[in-house]
């Protein structure tokens, strides 16, 4: 029996749960440009179909916009082209959510550790981004959802990818 082809069907792999980070206080007497930890992700080994994201595995979010993640061991070796030793690259990401007490978004962003090509593995991955939705949601924030995702490359994509929310923010 022939196996199909996926070569073109890639699609995003997402976690299946995310990770929450409840804020333990209002920040409304702190203004920025006082830099806190507002809390840390600890994420598991999570290896979906040959895409390899190995623990230790953390990601911190400051309050500066400044987050911090790091990786034991990232590689894709998902093959593609069957019967062909050949696969395309992928985007390890993680999309992180923004929400008020009533849980409505109040911004999304995606950070990734770069563009991984087919049968490549990194190890010891460390990288810091600048959100500049943080510090200015700062004030309403008290959640913080995130999820890791592996992105198939498709474009080139900027490191950080602020989403506007749809509904305007006074």
């Amino acid at each position: 029996m022939k196996k199909p082809a996926t070569k073109d069907l890639p699609y995003p792999v997402t976690e299946p749960t995310a990770l929450m980070i409840e804020m333990r206080k209002k920040i409304e007497d702190i203004e920025p440009p006082v830099k806190w930890n507002m809390g840390t992700w600890n994420f598991s080994t999570w290896e979906p179909d040959h895409l390899h994201w190995v623990a230790p595995s953390t990601m911190t979010l400051y309050s500066d916009g400044s987050i911090v993640g790091t990786v034991g061991h990232l590689a894709v070796m998902r093959r593609t082209g069957w019967p062909l030793d050949e696969g395309i690259a992928w985007w390890p990401c993680v999309q992180i959510d923004l929400l008020d007490d009533s849980d409505s978004m109040l911004s999304q962003i995606t950070v990734s550790f770069g563009k991984i090509p087919y049968k490549f593995s990194v190890d010891n991955v460390s990288h810091t981004w600048n959100a500049p939705g943080i510090p200015q949601h700062l004030a309403r924030i008290s959640k913080i959802k995130g999820r890791r995702v592996w992105e198939p490359d498709g474009n080139d994509s900027p490191v950080i990818i602020p989403i506007t929310p749809p509904i305007p923010i006074p």
